[in-house]
């Protein structure tokens, strides 16, 4: 198999293991280089660029340090959903970088299934409230913002953060928030773990043409056709399969007929 180098200070490879595995990598890591210098979630360093290249800086650096040709880079995001607004959102990104020829190949996962939230609390039964809503202690916590003399993101037990907090809260509000950190947070990790699957089949889709890996869905093509008045539609019809080595593209048909839920002139 080969190797590949995945850089991470936050124990990501327990979930990342089994699925290169099946696409023939064997996984290394390197916690040496400090990622939070790329962007923490608190803030002390803010992310430079976006989720996708920061992922891919990573992969790329990964294989540099790592001295391999291959290397894995991982990101998540945290914010509200972006339909409504109301729903804490997570979107994980996994970048698997070729140095010899220079080629990436990406996998994405979104969705609610997080702890992802924040509050402002002045009493210590408020503070017990929101411990328990988010799954503390199993799933980390953060006390106050980077620019709090107290901020501390090293809370382990329910008394330890009793003990913090209670001095605190008889002089003002206090700030908690979850600790997104991959080793702090078993619900990231599971949707890391996810995206990991995700990318093993991307690596497994191969292009007809340059036999390059990551022939994957970039877009969907719509007019799929109303299966009750025949107009077309703004459902899915097919799929567009690209390759980002050679730019070879195809169609995979998806649906050649719509249901009529789904029709703007039946259900207008």
């Amino acid at each position: 198999m080969d190797n590949i180098t995945l850089l991470t200070k936050h124990h990501k490879a327990a979930v990342l293991e089994t699925a290169l595995a099946e696409s023939g990598f064997t996984l290394t890591t390197i916690d040496a280089f400090d990622t939070d210098q790329l962007g923490t979630f608190t803030g002390e360093q803010q992310r430079t660029k976006s989720q996708l290249n920061t992922a891919l800086q990573k992969a790329q650096l990964g294989a540099q340090l790592g001295n391999t040709r291959y290397g894995l880079g991982s990101e998540g995001s945290f914010g509200p959903d972006p339909f409504i607004g109301m729903t804490p959102w997570n979107i994980e990104v996994l970048a698997w970088w070729d140095a010899q020829t220079e080629h990436a190949v990406y996998a994405m996962i979104q969705g609610p299934e997080t702890n992802y939230s924040q509050k402002s609390v002045s009493s210590i039964d408020e503070a017990k409230q929101f411990l328990a809503q988010v799954k503390f202690p199993e799933h980390g916590i953060i006390i106050g913002t980077n620019n709090d003399s107290y901020f501390n993101k090293d809370v382990q037990t329910l008394e330890m953060a009793l003990e913090i907090l209670q001095p605190l809260l008889a002089v003002a509000p206090v700030w908690l928030e979850t600790d997104m950190r991959a080793h702090r947070n078993p619900t990231r990790m599971r949707m890391i773990g996810k995206c990991a699957l995700k990318l093993a089949h991307n690596l497994k889709c191969l292009c007809p043409m340059c036999t390059q890996r990551g022939f994957v869905a970039s877009a969907q093509i719509p007019g799929a056709i109303c299966e009750s008045c025949g107009a077309e539609t703004r459902y899915p019809r097919a799929e567009l399969l690209s390759c980002s080595a050679c730019g070879h593209k195809e169609e995979r048909l998806l649906n050649s007929f719509a249901p009529a839920n789904r029709c703007d002139f039946c259900n207008p």
